[in-house]
């Protein structure tokens, strides 16, 4: 039996210089920050600052001005492919 993959965010977290972002079906995906340039520049506090959209289906910064999707980095780790920098900034 296939389990569908669930994509709503439940938890975000900042790690030293990554985003990790765990998923309702249990994943948790590390992102470097240098993905996202205003967070990457920004202060930890701000960094802090966040809200999960009502869907569960993205992440923003009002203070920041930045907003990243599920989607998004969904399709950005597909890419990068068995590329584990982020896991080993942790």
């Amino acid at each position: 039996m296939i389990v569908p993959l669930d994509h709503t965010i439940c938890d975000v977290t900042i790690a030293k210089k990554a985003l990790c972002v765990e998923f309702a079906d249990g994943r948790t995906l590390c992102a470097p920050l240098e993905w996202f340039p205003m967070l990457s520049a920004a202060r930890p506090a701000m960094l802090e600052e966040f809200d999960i959209a009502p869907d569960g289906l993205s992440i923003s910064w009002p203070g920041l001005g930045e907003t990243v999707s599920a989607d998004f980095l969904l399709a950005r780790r597909s890419a990068a492919g068995s590329d584990n920098r982020a896991e080993k900034m942790l």
